[in-house]
């Protein structure tokens, strides 16, 4: 898990939620980890002291919206920030669990 105050998109100006076609699925994924509790992971990869997500950006304004103080994202490459807390892996290509 990762503190969410170190996770930034790539794209700094890019809103899924000016996009009609994804508020239904953010609006599904902010009950799921709101209510639900069940938290979708992002692929992010650290840039110095931060972590960036370069696709998944439906999931990541899901999580900032719903005010979520963690992001439960999948490294790629080995994290080596102190915040980041329950490391696993590594993984082969299909297993992330």
């Amino acid at each position: 898990m990762i503190p969410a105050i170190y996770v930034k998109p790539f794209d700094l100006d890019y809103y899924p939620t000016d996009f009609p076609p994804f508020l239904p699925f953010i609006m599904q994924l902010k009950y799921e980890i709101g209510k639900k509790k069940e938290y979708p992971r992002i692929w992010v990869y650290q840039r110095g002291r931060f972590f960036i997500a370069s696709d998944d950006y439906p999931q990541y304004h899901a999580y900032l919206e719903s005010e979520c103080p963690f992001i439960v994202g999948i490294v790629l490459g080995k994290p080596d920030h102190p915040a980041v807390s329950k490391v696993s892996g590594p993984f082969r290509y299909g297993q992330e669990t």
